[in-house]
């Protein structure tokens, strides 16, 4: 949806609306796309999942980097939300997270076997 499709549909707009879409698309919770068709230039939001996919063939290593952009990432969405009770990572892997010097922050996972336990 454009701006203005959201502004039309929520009642919503001007600064407000431009805040609360910078907040959720800093949040990782919408995509902003930008189109252009006959001489305008115009951006269309997309609604995320709220996870992330990665790929990996064995045990999923968590590096520094992605460390960092979780915790970014929780804590944007405590102060954005103004959250008081405790936050888990939860991840869903096909082998596990593989122990390591980043992967504290693991609060709980699932394997593949777990989805499947006949």
């Amino acid at each position: 949806m454009t701006s203005s499709e959201i502004a039309k549909t929520t009642s919503i707009g001007g600064k407000r609306l431009a805040k609360m879409l910078n907040n959720l698309e800093r949040c990782d919770f919408i995509m902003k796309f930008r189109y252009y068709v006959k001489n305008n230039n115009n951006v269309i939001y997309k609604l995320t999942d709220f996870y992330t996919l990665k790929f990996s063939q064995g045990e999923y290593r968590i590096m520094a980097d992605y460390e960092e952009k979780l915790h970014n990432r929780m804590a944007l969405f405590k102060e954005k939300t103004k959250n008081k009770m405790t936050l888990v990572h939860t991840f869903v892997t096909t082998f596990g997270v593989a122990n390591g010097k980043h992967s504290s922050l693991v609060h709980s996972e699932v394997t593949l076997d777990g989805l499947f336990i006949a």
